[in-house]
């Protein structure tokens, strides 16, 4: 974050709370760091539960081609029904 926006953001805060400006300005760097944090902690989360969508489907997209290759050997085999 701009360093401008940073020292806007501390000022708002201490107006608001009656903090000092360096408190303010502590405060607000907390915050955006913890913020930053927690966005890091669920970009992972979103990643790693994107794996395991694509692995998941790479193997239903396996199986159902195994049981495809099968199901047709099997109606290929069989002898037609006669009326």
């Amino acid at each position: 974050m701009p360093a401008a926006d940073l020292t806007y953001l501390a000022q708002l805060v201490s107006a608001k709370t009656g903090l000092s400006e360096t408190e303010a300005q502590m405060r607000v760097s907390e915050v955006f760091d913890q913020a930053r944090q927690n966005a890091d902690t669920a970009r992972k989360a979103a990643a790693h539960s994107l794996y395991w969508t694509f692995l998941g489907l790479l193997i239903g997209a396996f199986c159902a081609s195994f049981a495809a290759t099968i199901g047709g050997k099997q109606r290929d085999r069989m002898a037609a029904a006669t009326i």
